[in-house]
């Protein structure tokens, strides 16, 4: 019976075999996205879908929506607004980790066996940048500095693409001196642009927040 009513309705067919594509390409671009998404942006999305259905329930289905529920509704989002307001003003930027080597073909041998790929940098000059396919970024340098370094570059993303907004390095300072942090190294606050700060945790390891924009 089944046979027979398919083969009498080929419109029936053409959305069923269209139906495929049509949700697996929605799938596809979500996943493509998500991957050059902050985490955190990605979990605020995570929300926008159940708040379209809640939308459609109540305003297209006439699902009940009484005060308890409003009020469970407009708590949830203050506080995704309140999250989002503070990873606005304490933003660190792209993370990475400065590596200082002894012998650097060797070095990027290795880390290229690990999957990593050269990005960026110049081995005649003694440093290079690779990246993976998680988007795990290090930094190869050679005679620079001597111990390792935890980087954050305010302004870029993970794939060290400029941001639209951004916590300037100053702003950064300043908050984190409001907060009792001792800095090694400051930036110039009556400057705009390029700059960088620096500071080392309770272990002694250095880190350099960087903005080069």
């Amino acid at each position: 019976m089944y046979k027979r009513q398919a083969q009498g309705d080929p419109a029936t067919l053409g959305w069923l075999a269209f139906s495929g594509p049509l949700t697996a390409v929605p799938l596809l671009l979500f996943a493509a996205g998500a991957r050059r998404l902050p985490l955190a942006t990605v979990g605020m999305v995570q929300y926008v879908s159940p708040s379209i259905q809640l939308m459609l329930g109540v305003w297209v289905f006439g699902e009940p929506f009484d005060r308890n529920r409003l009020l469970g509704f407009v708590l949830i989002w203050t506080a995704l607004a309140l999250v989002s307001i503070c990873l606005l003003y304490t933003s660190l930027g792209a993370f990475s980790i400065s590596l200082t080597v002894k012998d650097m073909a060797a070095s990027q041998a290795f880390y290229e066996k690990l999957g990593f790929a050269v990005i960026g940098g110049d081995a005649t000059q003694n440093w290079l940048i690779l990246r993976n396919p998680d988007e795990v970024t290090i930094g190869l340098f050679h005679g620079m500095f001597d111990r390792n370094i935890l980087t954050f570059n305010p302004g870029w993303d993970a794939q060290c693409n400029n941001l639209e907004r951004f916590t300037d390095v100053r702003e950064i300072q300043q908050r984190l001196e409001a907060s009792g942090l001792k800095l090694d190294t400051c930036a110039d606050t009556t400057t705009t642009g390029p700059a960088s700060i620096t500071l080392s945790d309770p272990d002694g390891n250095p880190v350099l927040i960087d903005q080069h924009r």
